[in-house]
């Protein structure tokens, strides 16, 4: 009977990887949602969770790439292990067995490790992008916080955003700037300042609006309209920049 040498799968056991979890965006603690009447304290922390989060995802990436490198030298040294086998046994048959078996546990161990590698990079980069998208919201919400509260404490300021959106539209003869009630008061103080900012005599209607948020302004005219509420501006930066993160790769 013939002495035919086989590819061992109890001497040459499968190895198993277990892709690890990458951990998303963290919910914020009660540390800190205590931070949140401070928004430079709030976007610090958002910071060093993202980085965090980042790093987490590179070394589980590095990670998966040894793992796959160290599969596909093992499979390889077997691989030439079991044709050597064949080779000295001197059997034609089992010389062929022994390396078709060589060849498909060979491949079936190197597409493994390319899922694990392939699978871990995805997650790797949907890691990136959300928390990319993480530190646009607090960014935002930091920023709004800060702009109004500076709005609030220098209402002058919001005369002065008036000012910059009325100058869209000096050349026409008839606008209407509208605000909310609670600015009304404070944009009439200003009138004749800004009757000034038009080089033509122009007919300049102030509207209170109770439709508008607090420290909305809006500009109507024959030329259109221009919304420079801060909501409206924060919200398009928001929107641009979180369509940046979804180009990530």
């Amino acid at each position: 009977m013939s002495n035919i040498h086989k590819w061992n799968e109890q001497s040459h056991p499968k190895k198993l990887i277990q892709l690890k979890s990458v951990h998303a965006y963290k919910e914020k603690t009660k540390d800190q949602q205590s931070t949140d009447q401070d928004p430079q304290l709030v976007l610090k922390l958002a910071q060093q969770e993202v980085e965090q989060s980042k790093a987490e995802a590179q070394r589980i990436l590095e990670e998966a790439r040894q793992q796959a490198e160290t599969i596909k030298n093992e499979t390889i040294i077997q691989k030439e292990k079991a044709i050597k086998e064949a080779k000295d046994s001197g059997y034609d048959a089992g010389y062929q067995e022994g390396l078709l078996k060589a060849e498909q546990e060979h491949e079936a161990l190197i597409k493994t490790a390319q899922q694990i590698v392939s699978q871990t990079e995805k997650e790797y980069r949907s890691v990136l992008i959300n928390s990319e998208q993480d530190i646009v919201q607090i960014a935002i919400k930091s920023a709004e916080k800060i702009l109004h509260q500076k709005l609030i404490d220098e209402p002058e300021n919001f005369i002065k955003i008036v000012k910059a959106t009325i100058k869209e539209v000096i050349e026409q003869s008839d606008i209407m700037i509208k605000v909310h009630p609670n600015e009304y008061g404070l944009i009439t103080e200003y009138r004749e300042e800004i009757e000034q900012l038009f080089p033509n005599k122009a007919k300049i209607t102030l509207y209170p609006d109770e439709t508008l948020s607090h420290k909305s302004c809006i500009v109507e005219s024959p030329y259109g309209i221009i919304d420079s509420s801060i909501d409206t501006q924060l919200e398009q930066l928001k929107q641009h920049l979180l369509g940046l993160t979804k180009g990530v790769e």
